[in-house]
Parts: structure tokens; C-alpha cells; sequence
């Protein structure tokens, strides 16, 4: 017996869509390296989808098929560095326990320019300001290589801001531009 099943209507569930990222870099308050797009959409490859800025203004900008929705965060230099958020935030959503940001997709489409790590353009964003962080290692019993500073600000990452001790005085320190007006933060070591 031979059977025969037709499938109709499924043709455009699948539909791919065009939608064009930009994220402004001017109020990012260190190094701007190699600015990517990475989500959902291409595996989350740290190098898949490179943003450029032909006119130098600060703002990259590239575009990518989407199928329906995507998760995604801006990232710099295959993963080296990447936005962070807390969660709540009206651009974002949390799954897994990671936090991205989210967008729902049914035509092509084009986003308004966002700043780095926000939802919002960067006019709305308070420009950086610069603190020292200092901690003295000096009653600390355990052996270390490394302290490193650790936050909501940087995703509490690990290692990805080490301090210094320069002078061998066991104080070491990190100075950071930082946008936020609070911060939750703890100093570890390796």
C-alpha cells in the first residue's frame, strides 16, 4: 500500500527576513576592537558576522537573515569582550540564565542605533566615570597569582579584569571608566 501526504500552506513558516543591526561605540569607555553581531541565528560564533563603520562615525552596523526571532548581544574581538546586562531591561529577555537581547522578526527590517550594553541610543546614556579600585592583599593567607575585579559590570566574568601590583606592595589595583551609577562588585583571586 502506498500512501501519499501533502503538506500545504508551510512554505512561508520558514521565511527569512533581513534585519539590519547598528550599536553605537562612542560612549564605550575603553578600546574599540572588531565589533560583531553574535545569537541564536549563527550558532553564537564570536566571529560569524563582523559589523563595520565605513564612515568612522563610531557606529557599526551589518545585516543578517533572521527566520522569526532572534537572540543576540553586540561582541568585540571573538568574544573577548561582550555587552552585559542584569536582566529586566526592555530590549532584553533571560533564558537559560543568560540575558541578550530579543527581537521578534516578521518583515525585514532595520533598528534604530543602539548604544553599547543599553537600549537606548547613547544620548540617554551618562558618559563613564573613571574609578580606581584598590584592595590590600597583605593579611590574605592563600596563595594567588592573580586578583581580579568581578561585577555586574562586566557579567561577574572572572578573569576579566586583573589587577595590578606594580610596585610589589601587595595593593593592587584597576582603574575603570564605568557608566553605571551603583555597582555590585567583589575582588577574587585566579
Amino acid at each position: 500500500i502506498l500512501g501519499m501526504v501533502v503538506l500545504g500552506g508551510i512554505t512561508g513558516a520558514f521565511a527569512q527576513h533581513s534585519v539590519t543591526v547598528k550599536v553605537d561605540m562612542n560612549k564605550y569607555p575603553g578600546t574599540v576592537g572588531k565589533v560583531y553581531v553574535s545569537g541564536d541565528f549563527n550558532g553564537w560564533s564570536g566571529d560569524a558576522n563582523e559589523l563595520s563603520d565605513a564612515d568612522t562615525d563610531g557606529v557599526f552596523e551589518g545585516t543578517i537573515m533572521v527566520t522569526d526571532s532572534m537572540d543576540y548581544k553586540f561582541t568585540m574581538n571573538n568574544w573577548g569582550i561582550q555587552e552585559n546586562f542584569n536582566g529586566g531591561e526592555a530590549c532584553t529577555k533571560t533564558k537559560g540564565g543568560f540575558t541578550n537581547r530579543y527581537l521578534r522578526v516578521t518583515k525585514d527590517t532595520t533598528l534604530e542605533v543602539a548604544c553599547w550594553n543599553a537600549c537606548t541610543d547613547c544620548s540617554q546614556v551618562p558618559d563613564p566615570t573613571v574609578v580606581t579600585f584598590r584592595v590590600d592583599m597583605k593579611e590574605y593567607t592563600g596563595s594567588y597569582t592573580t586578583v581580579n575585579l568581578n561585577g555586574g559590570f562586566n557579567g561577574w566574568c572572572g578573569g576579566c579584569n586583573p589587577m595590578d601590583d606594580t610596585d610589589g606592595d601587595s595593593i593592587w589595583e584597576i582603574t575603570l571608566p564605568l557608566t553605571q551609577d551603583s555597582i555590585e562588585y567583589k575582588f577574587t583571586v585566579d
